[in-house]
């Protein structure tokens, strides 16, 4: 179970970077590429979430609750309404507790970045959470094609390359491709179930799969994370995020 936990941390928060202004030449592309964002203040999320690796297999009821630009709040209840997990996300840590290895992990972004060589911020993890593109199109290295039912989008960060399509019905992010030039490894986002809450569309299935070597056996190996959400909401009310107050044994 902490594996779980672990993973979907890592996941969720695979990859950020900050861009420079990039001047698009040209003119089709200028005047029909767009990408339209979720904007929201607070947000609310009732679903289930599927985790799947070669050693196991993990489904569960999902509560999400978010704050723009500040807080993303999990609570994870797999059994009867028992609450196995609570993550606390903001600009600065993340915190997990784990009620099953009666655990609590603290995590600042540069020790994530640090674990998975790659810089990491809150602002990624809350675009990749609701469908935004989670790096900038202003990048001065990005490349931007129109296809047939998508726009493509091309961008370099470090030794990652990124390739995000865009529909070009409702201009929504539908796909992320993430691969690291040494390894090989890849990371595959996909935003699928697209729905209209509030006057605008939101994907109310989303996907994350990871495929990497072994460090050790050099074997494949895969990890698959679904969320799957039944009801989103966009609140004008302010929310609360029940976290401090949080004991190991609380019910």
């Amino acid at each position: 179970m902490k594996n779980f936990f672990l993973y979907l941390l890592i996941l969720m928060i695979g990859l950020s970077a900050c861009g420079k202004k990039n001047v698009v030449r040209n003119k089709k592309l200028s005047n029909e590429f767009r990408v339209e964002e979720l904007k929201f203040d607070y947000l609310t999320s009732r679903g289930k979430i599927t985790y799947k690796d070669p050693a196991q297999e993990f489904t569960s009821p999902v509560d999400i609750r978010m704050k723009r630009d500040s807080v993303i709040w999990m609570s994870v209840k797999p059994m009867l309404g028992i609450e196995a997990a609570r993550i606390m996300i903001t600009k600065d840590s993340v915190l997990i507790v784990d009620r099953y290895n009666k655990s609590m992990m603290l995590f600042s972004f540069d020790s994530l970045s640090r674990k998975v060589n790659f810089p990491l911020d809150f602002k990624m993890v809350e675009a990749m959470m609701i469908g935004n593109l989670p790096m900038s199109v202003e990048n001065a290295r990005a490349k931007i094609a129109i296809e047939s039912d998508y726009f493509k989008i091309r961008q370099k960060q470090g030794d990652f390359e990124l390739v995000s399509l865009v529909s070009r019905e409702h201009h929504k992010l539908q796909r992320i491709d993430v691969e690291q030039d040494n390894s090989h490894n890849e990371l595959i986002l996909k935003y699928e179930d697209f729905k209209v809450v509030q006057s605008q569309v939101v994907p109310f299935i989303g996907t994350a799969v990871l495929n990497y070597k072994d460090k050790v056996t050099k074997t494949g190996n895969q990890i698959e994370i679904n969320v799957f959400h039944n009801k989103i909401d966009l609140p004008k009310e302010p929310l609360t995020f029940p976290f401090q107050r949080l004991k190991l044994d609380e019910k």
